[in-house]
């Protein structure tokens, strides 16, 4: 039977992740409302300008280089030995490097525009972009210090501050000044929450400046580092091959899919960003065979589940979505659709994260993100050159994401000691299952959508109860499974 302790500790990890994962889901859900407001009242063209735009503050915060991830992992395992100075030197040696690096990057922005003076409306952007960079260290620093701490009801909080302050800033500044205006929105959102942040984080000394101990920050962090910056370049190198290769008009059409996915990673994403610290934890007390279930097989299950719960109905209302509402992206509906499919195959790898680190596995998974991005640049270079268009691109970029899963996956199951004990037969086959729906389920129905007996949008959300009727029962059949088995297991130990 399992012990008080643990029965709590695992409750207090699901409550915790089921209160995160329901202010990201509004997070989201106001996000999407905002990001249909960019999209509507900006062009095409605009909208691809602002897609672009925004990937500066993305690749900005991966200037500490990794040395932040000493704050995720390693400050967990500091507090847990009780060394409260040592978790102080970590948080001020990463903090002062961090901004230093983020202050180079907002210098060489103004630079830009300085050089870029003739054109005043890129000028302008390039300005705000480097003061976006700086706001954007602010609140990501608050943010790693407080999941350090693991402090998650409180960045529960700021998300919900976040969404509704991001959605009023927008439809407040953007018709006024355009890109510009969008530009603002962002800027004037994160330096509030970071503000809220600030004001309600419980106290978090900040104590001396260690170079060595940053050195090996860095070392450390810097294959996680270069995983996650491979990954994002994954996501976005079709994109800036389309900026290079075609116009923004095609930039913008392509990038509202790219924004969709985005939505749709970050609810497998929740769990992540809490299973990954207090994976670290649990590492120093138990062995690797006692994480597995609890750390990667069964995150991969419930989002081998959930995920088509997600894909699905926005494969068959997004095509009703965007004619109705957003006519002038309609080019772009059939890469779009190709996209969502992508979010199921990264919601996939995400649980292999949280193990390749705690093994020091990042070295091979950076190998294989680099050889996955190299495929999709030379697939797009080859399918832009032939004039395929948006849907062969999108196609590339699925594809290439599917080869970094099977990667991944195989490696980690050819490292662990024993993986078929660690995976009773018995759930092993349910997970397979679940598997094998979630990769099938979302083919069978673009297939069912792009039949001649589909042609309608109303036809298409006719199919969605049906969907729901059908898959709605088996994902509750295969949870409880699991359950069950355990169950099962503990009676009879």
């Amino acid at each position: 039977m399992q012990s008080g302790t643990a029965l709590s500790t695992q409750n207090s990890l699901r409550q915790t992740i089921t209160r995160y994962a329901g202010s990201n889901l509004v997070r989201q859900v106001l996000g999407m409302l905002t990001a249909f407001a960019r999209s509507r009242l900006l062009s095409p063209e605009q909208f691809g300008l602002w897609s672009l735009l925004n990937l500066i503050p993305q690749y900005s915060g991966f200037l500490h280089l990794g040395a932040r991830s000493g704050i995720t992992y390693r400050i967990p395992q500091l507090h847990h030995r009780g060394d409260d100075a040592g978790a102080a030197l970590v948080r001020n040696s990463v903090r002062r490097f961090s901004l230093a690096t983020s202050l180079l990057a907002a210098l060489a922005l103004l630079v830009a525009a300085t050089m870029l003076h003739r054109d005043s409306q890129l000028s302008l952007l390039l300005v705000l972009s480097a003061v976006l960079v700086l706001v954007n260290w602010w609140f990501e620093h608050r943010v790693v210090l407080l999941k350090g701490q693991q402090c998650f009801d409180l960045i529960s909080r700021s998300n919900y501050l976040r969404a509704v302050l991001l959605l009023l800033s927008t439809l407040v500044l953007l018709p006024l000044w355009g890109v510009a205006g969008a530009v603002l929105a962002v800027i004037l959102t994160l330096a509030t929450s970071a503000i809220y942040l600030l004001l309600h984080s419980p106290r978090m000394p900040h104590a001396g400046f260690d170079p060595a101990l940053l050195r090996r920050m860095i070392r450390q962090g810097a294959p996680l580092l270069g995983v996650s910056l491979a990954v994002l370049l994954l996501r976005n190198i079709d994109r800036l091959m389309i900026a290079g290769m075609l116009d923004l008009h095609a930039v913008g059409l392509y990038a509202l899919g790219g924004m969709i996915v985005g939505f749709l990673i970050n609810i497998p994403g929740v769990s992540r960003e809490v299973l990954e610290p207090r994976l670290m934890q649990a590492k120093q007390d138990r062995p690797l065979e006692r994480l597995v279930g609890p750390y990667l097989i069964e995150p991969v299950f419930k989002s081998a589940l959930l995920m088509p719960l997600v894909v699905i109905p926005a494969e068959l209302i997004l095509p009703f979505f965007i004619h109705g509402f957003l006519p002038e992206y309609s080019d772009g509906l059939d890469a779009i659709r190709i996209l969502l499919l992508s979010s199921l195959v990264i919601a996939l790898f995400y649980p292999l994260r949280g193990i390749v680190v705690a093994r020091d596995w990042q070295g091979r998974t950076f190998l294989h993100a680099t050889v996955a991005v190299g495929l999709n640049a030379v697939g797009n270079w080859h399918v832009l050159n032939q004039g395929w268009g948006l849907e062969a691109v999108a196609w590339v970029s699925l594809a290439s994401f599917a080869a970094l899963l099977v990667f991944e996956w195989f490696t980690v199951m050819e490292r662990l000691p024993n993986p078929r004990e660690m995976i009773p037969g018995r759930r092993s086959l349910l997970w397979l299952a679940a598997l094998t729906i979630s990769l099938t389920l979302p083919w069978a129905g673009v297939s069912a959508l792009t039949a001649p007996d589909a042609d309608s949008d109303l036809q298409r959300l006719i199919m969605l109860p049906g969907f729901l009727l059908l898959y709605l029962p088996a994902v509750l059949y295969l949870f409880q499974q699991p359950r069950r088995t355990q169950a099962a297991q503990d009676g009879s130990a």
